[in-house]
């Protein structure tokens, strides 16, 4: 009997190599997304970096509500801009900012925008990023600790709008709205739900966020339903002075 192949035998290596390409494409997603992963880490302990600059510089960390007297513009991406490393050294000046994005959701190329934000004020608790008074370590130390405070994650962005054309997608620049969202969950961005008023990510598992010490942990995706002491785990974590620890 002559050799050849039968059509069962050619349907059977079709699979499988369809099977090994869809484990070669998965693979390569997958890389891909943990490339971005890190370069967000990266980029949030630098924001750390430059929060902790600000505070040895003028005493205490940044805050969202203007102050005039003690000199908080209103924007913490306005406020350390003039610590990150770029030559112009001017705060104002509106270049885009690479550590200010998240490398899964886009580049420089859309513009100065931000990708982090903070828990804005809730019923239990307030943010750093949204003290009245600028807050001091030794305040907020002596209050939940460093460690246990969160100051940065990223702001809820529909995919559609990575490109900065959503209307509350902001530029950092701008010192007149906060960048702040709803403290009481962590969401995947969706094109389904209103993410300028949430706080979200674009990666697939969890959000990177950075705490007040400099450290940045990986939180997986919660609804305000998990609480812990009776409190909504996330604003738990928002709150530097709740007694959560």
């Amino acid at each position: 009997m002559s050799p050849r192949f039968r059509l069962r035998d050619l349907l059977i290596g079709a699979g499988i190599a369809v099977f090994v390409v869809w484990l070669m494409l998965f693979g390569m997603r997958r890389a891909r997304e943990n490339v971005s992963r890190v370069g967000c880490e990266n980029n949030l302990r630098q924001l750390g970096t430059l929060a902790q600059m600000y505070c040895n510089s003028v005493g205490f960390y940044p805050t969202e509500v203007k102050n005039e007297k003690l000199g908080p513009s209103g924007s913490f991406f306005y406020d350390v801009a003039t610590f990150a490393p770029y030559p112009d050294r001017d705060p104002a000046a509106p270049d885009p900012r690479r550590e200010y994005l998240c490398p899964a959701r886009r580049g420089i190329e859309s513009s100065p925008r931000t990708d982090y934000g903070y828990g804005a004020n809730s019923p239990f608790g307030i943010s750093v990023l949204a003290a009245p008074t600028p807050l001091t370590r030794s305040a907020i130390e002596s209050a939940d600790g460093m460690t246990f405070t969160l100051l940065l994650s990223h702001k809820g962005v529909r995919p559609s709008q990575y490109d900065g054309s959503g209307p509350n997608d902001l530029a950092w620049y701008d010192k007149s709205i906060p960048n702040s969202r709803d403290p009481l969950s962590l969401n995947r961005d969706s094109d389904d739900l209103e993410m300028w008023k949430l706080l979200g990510s674009p990666h697939g598992d969890g959000v990177p966020s950075l705490f007040v010490d400099g450290h940045v942990e990986f939180l997986p995706y919660v609804g305000s339903e998990v609480h812990i002491n009776n409190v909504p785990v996330m604003a738990a974590r928002w709150a530097y002075n709740d007694g959560n620890r």
